[in-house]
């Protein structure tokens, strides 16, 4: 059988002859493991339909189940829907217990329900904390603005008193002043 390759640019120039390129095939062809032959591969595939096969048979021979709830489970998967379920059956539990019995599990759920919630007094401190620290960092933001503008109007001005006096020193004054202003910001 005579086979033609393409080499590409680069691969020719190490590969000048055909027998060269032979036995670099051929040692390539030897590296190969037998596992990897086509009979082998072919042998794993119809392993693999067999258990696939074999898979789908046991699913399909599995007996229904006569239990509801193995039925039901994983169904509902609107969670809001199932919460508004368990609400309306513990309402409908409650209803039906003496009114002696509602009021200690209305207690009861008050409890749980504020040992859920932090500490209000301590949440209010350091919500206080918070914003008092905001309110410094603002105050301190504006004064920092406030130099900057006082030191930028000096600048200005001296640069003008330059630019009074001298003509040519405005230019190189003018940006140093504008990069100084922007080293202030």
């Amino acid at each position: 059988m005579i086979l033609t390759v393409i080499l590409d640019e680069d691969v020719a120039q190490v590969f000048t002859t055909p027998e060269s390129v032979n036995k670099a095939l051929r040692a390539l062809i030897k590296g190969i493991p037998p596992a990897m032959n086509d009979l082998t591969i072919e042998q794993r595939l119809a392993t693999l339909e067999q258990t696939v096969a074999e898979l789908k048979r046991q699913i399909n021979d599995a007996p229904a189940s006569n239990n509801w709830l193995e039925k039901v489970i994983g169904s509902i998967s609107d969670e809001s829907a199932f919460l508004e379920a368990l609400e309306y059956g513990r309402s409908l539990r409650q209803a039906d217990k003496p009114k002696n019995q509602r009021a200690k599990a209305q207690r009861q759920a008050v409890r749980g329900a504020k040992a859920m919630l932090p500490d209000t007094d301590k949440s209010k401190e350091e919500a206080d904390n918070l914003q008092r620290t905001q309110v410094q960092i603002e105050a301190v933001e504006q004064l920092k603005a406030l130099q900057a503008a006082e030191e930028l109007e000096a600048l200005q001005i001296d640069a003008q008193s330059q630019a009074d006096q001298g003509g040519e020193a405005i230019g190189l004054d003018t940006e140093k002043s504008k990069e100084e202003a922007d080293n202030l910001q």
